[in-house]
């Protein structure tokens, strides 16, 4: 009877808390705070009056909780799409047709034109997101289905992983890329082989307390988009010991974030952060339910892999310099090298409800003037030549900056010994 019952047990952290308990006082903070009675009607009030604020929790939820009725936050994110105050930035656009297709539309309104108005045209994340789409039956995702992964490839980076900017693999970034590509990794040689990379930086970039940094930060989110990317691709958080660290696991490296209200914090030592709290949430139901929780739909497209290893189907590029992609169904992207996050735009203290899943920087463009990168991360590559990747301790300076002050100083270093050298002879010599 003792085995059973632990065999029927949650996985618990070393903190002592399972992903159940962690979800339920997530949802049991929210409810308090709107007010709401249960999640019903949390979802038909709170997450449906703020449509463009709350998509991450509609997410979430729709597999949290998959048997709640999700028609009327439908109606209400389709009439937010359609009003004059929907967002103009493409992420969070693609983001608001995800959660219409989470909660049960499957074609019509703004759904008829999502990928064509948004794929590509703000960087990377419109790629990422864009293929989340196309994962979910969007109108005319077959169609660039296997162009979008294409992209995706190739922009990763030498160390395995993907950033906005720098040369250097972001966790963040990196993750999030990983759960879009997640449903072909068992399908597609090509998405394997760079989802193993990727992995392989993860590994690498986990601390010791099982969590994850971000531009030399360690923070709640890191640590959460990285869960449910595992999750998405049918990793055991609490048994693969690539992602346990002196005993702990990224779960643990979420757990460190949480307060006593339930709610997580974005640093340790700050208040309640919205963004940090929702990322948390997806993350417990990662681990919860298992699986990609950014799945809606029944099958994904099938893809060319033959064109995923040519140079065909899409124009070369890489990030960090190199040429863009022309985007489908637009002419003008904003060089991912240029596209940046507004430094502290979702990483504020306090529960504060305007603060959107995917922040955009409005005095952050590029050179054509196309607008800046969207990304659930909460940072600012404001400097990404500086910038050390995910805690691994690489620099992305260029070697020949690194080399010369080294070189310059031995050099130095060499002339002054000798001149102490001839200063001593001369001494010897004439007696001085």
């Amino acid at each position: 009877a003792a085995a059973l019952l632990l065999l029927c047990t949650a996985p618990v952290s070393a903190a002592g808390i399972t992903a159940e308990t962690a979800a339920e006082d997530i949802i049991g903070y929210n409810l308090k705070k709107s007010g709401a009675g249960s999640i019903q009607q949390w979802l038909d009030g709170g997450l449906s009056d703020t449509a463009g604020l709350s998509e991450g929790y509609v997410l979430a939820l729709k597999k949290y909780a998959p048997t709640l009725d999700y028609s009327g936050c439908a109606d209400a994110f389709a009439a937010y799409s359609e009003s004059d105050g929907f967002t103009s930035a493409a992420a969070s656009r693609q983001k608001t047709a995800l959660a219409l297709i989470a909660c049960g539309r499957k074609s019509g309104g703004y759904l008829d034109t999502a990928l064509e108005d948004t794929l590509g045209k703000q960087g990377l994340m419109t790629y990422v997101y864009g293929l989340h789409l196309i994962n979910n039956g969007i109108p005319g995702g077959e169609q660039k289905a296997t162009q979008t992964v294409k992209t995706l490839l190739e922009r990763q980076l030498s160390d395995g992983g993907w950033a906005l900017a720098g040369k250097n693999g972001d966790v963040d970034i990196t993750a999030m890329t990983l759960q879009a590509l997640a449903p072909y990794y068992g399908k597609s040689a090509a998405v394997k082989k760079a989802a193993d990379s990727a992995l392989g930086f993860l590994s690498r970039s986990q601390q010791s307390d099982g969590g994850y940094k971000s531009y030399g930060t360690e923070t709640s989110e890191s640590a959460s988009q990285t869960a449910v990317a595992l999750c998405a691709l049918g990793i055991d958080v609490f048994s693969d010991s690539r992602f346990i660290k002196n005993g702990n696991t990224v779960i643990d490296g979420i757990l460190k974030f949480r307060l006593d209200d339930g709610s997580f914090c974005h640093k340790t030592g700050e208040g309640t952060n919205s963004m940090a709290t929702e990322q948390a949430f997806a993350a417990f139901t990662a681990v919860i339910k298992g699986g990609n929780i950014m799945l809606f739909s029944g099958s994904v497209p099938a893809l060319d892999e033959s064109a995923l290893t040519s140079d065909s189907a899409v124009s070369s590029g890489t990030q960090g310099g190199g040429a863009s992609e022309k985007p489908s169904g637009g002419s003008s992207e904003a060089s991912d090298k240029e596209n940046t996050v507004s430094s502290g735009s979702s990483s504020a203290s306090g529960d504060g409800s305007s603060v959107q899943s995917g922040s955009v920087s409005p005095s952050d463009s590029s050179e054509n003037g196309a607008p800046g990168e969207e990304t659930d991360s909460p940072y600012s590559p404001e400097d990404s030549s500086a910038e050390t990747s995910g805690g691994s301790g690489v620099s992305s300076e260029p070697d020949a900056e690194k080399g010369f002050p080294a070189a310059a100083a031995v050099i130095i270093i060499v002339l002054a010994a000798g001149a102490a050298a001839a200063l001593v002879i001369l001494k010897v010599k004439h007696k001085i």
